[in-house]
């Protein structure tokens, strides 16, 4: 497979540049009234007069939303084919301690489980000691 020399971002013809431009001419900026910023002609057209699905514009919709915080790490221990899905978890949990210690931030505490989850093991115990008994008995033990 041959691979496509790479052109610069501002210079493909996606970007709708115009390539007899000089890259620092100056630029007449139009101010968007729905959302307050100033975009080039072209970007201006594209974004601030045209809406989405929902039928608001697409400028408030891009700025409105909060972008997701990308977590590298998360994704390469997630991708480590060397180790299964619990060492992947204590990894990830071990990253975020790092982290946080570093910020200067208190993990937080492990629960222990209060007094329901006591009972509830207890309970479980005695099923399974209850249902041994019972396999115990049929074979005449």
């Amino acid at each position: 497979p041959s691979m496509s020399p790479r052109v610069p971002a501002a210079a493909g013809p996606a970007s709708g540049s115009n390539f007899d431009v000089p890259e620092n001419a100056p630029v007449d900026l139009i101010p968007c009234d729905a959302c307050g910023k100033k975009f080039a002609p072209p970007t201006f057209n594209k974004i601030c007069k045209t809406t989405n699905a929902s039928g608001e514009l697409k400028c408030i919709a891009m700025y409105a939303k909060k972008r997701k915080v990308f977590n590298s790490a998360k994704v390469r221990i997630q991708g480590n084919e060397h180790l299964d899905k619990d060492a992947q978890k204590l990894a990830i949990k071990a990253r975020k301690e790092v982290v946080a210690e570093k910020k200067g931030l208190k993990p937080k505490p492990q629960r222990k489980g209060g007094k329901w989850k006591e009972e509830s093991n207890a309970f479980r115990q005695a099923m399974r000691d209850n249902r041994l008994m019972e396999k115990a008995k049929k074979e005449g033990k």
